[in-house]
């Protein structure tokens, strides 16, 4: 919200529940949000960013750590909720 409310950025994909809630916590006026595209099925492949201007070392480190999380039980754990309203959703 605070980088929309900046103008620095333009648009990010939201939850209608949970962006009402980031909103009114923050003082962000709601009405300032426009539905620009309704996603109706999204996929749970996660992934990592990194600035272009990381090091090569350091984006390695991330990828694998990266790869060691999604392997665990604890992921597993963590985005069962998420399968479950996404294939609701569908």
């Amino acid at each position: 919200m605070k980088l929309l409310d900046r103008d620095r950025i333009d648009l990010f994909p939201y939850l209608d529940f949970s962006v009402n809630v980031a909103a009114e916590r923050q003082g962000f006026d709601k009405s300032k949000l426009i539905l620009v595209l309704e996603l109706t099925a999204l996929p749970l492949n996660l992934a990592i960013a990194a600035s272009k201007s990381t090091d090569a070392k350091t984006v390695k480190l991330l990828q694998e750590a990266y790869t060691r999380i999604r392997q665990s039980h604890r992921y597993k754990e963590i985005m069962a909720p998420l399968q479950k309203m996404t294939s609701e959703l569908r």
